[in-house]
């Protein structure tokens, strides 16, 4: 991953972490929390990312989404465009004035994050132009690595999250082949094939 990738990343992946772990939003005398509505909102945000995003899920650690694959079909890429849209209004919607540095800091990152997979989706259409786009979206990927290579759970356990996925290739196949509209980048569909 580059580094300007990671900067970026690095405060989401702090969030997901933290929604892993269970680790409630921090309190303060009256039971409100310390930034107002935003570690709800970050919270829900992140949940929302996860379902979106089921083998970064996965990735994270978040292993009630083994075996799942995002739905890559025209009509779920434009749902994620809506739910992008809605997720930064949401963000953008928690007062400045609610959120302390630190606070205003990881929201506009997430908002800057939304705006990053709006371009790509939306403007750009990668879905529909690059078929590199399924090998590392958002590390949503086609990748099995996760069940092969991690050791969270006894191996059974890990294959039979495994044939799931590999149960969910063919229609994520038919999805990608149905999005792409020719003509497409030579050096792009070698990469993608």
């Amino acid at each position: 991953m580059k580094r300007s990738h990671r900067v970026v990343w690095l405060p989401v992946l702090t969030a997901v972490w933290l929604s892993a772990c269970g680790r409630p939003a921090e309190q303060g005398p009256s039971g409100a929390s310390a930034a107002g509505a935003w570690p709800q909102v970050r919270e829900q945000l992140v949940e929302d990312y996860l379902e979106a995003h089921p083998m970064f899920a996965v990735v994270a650690g978040r292993h009630e989404y083994d075996g799942v694959l995002p739905d890559w079909s025209a009509e779920g890429i434009a749902a994620e465009i809506r739910r992008l849209q809605a997720a930064r209004d949401r963000a953008l919607a928690v007062p400045d004035a609610s959120l302390d540095e630190a606070a205003r800091f990881e929201r506009d990152n997430f908002v800057a994050r939304m705006d990053h997979n709006l371009f790509w989706l939306d403007t750009a259409e990668a879905p529909f132009t690059n078929p590199t786009f399924y090998i590392d979206w958002m590390f949503d990927s086609l990748d099995p690595s996760p069940y092969l290579t991690r050791n969270y759970a006894p191996l059974e356990t890990r294959m039979r999250a495994y044939t799931t996925y590999a149960r969910a290739i063919p229609q994520a196949a038919r999805q990608i082949r149905a999005n792409l509209r020719p003509p497409l980048a030579r050096a792009l569909l070698e990469r993608g094939v």
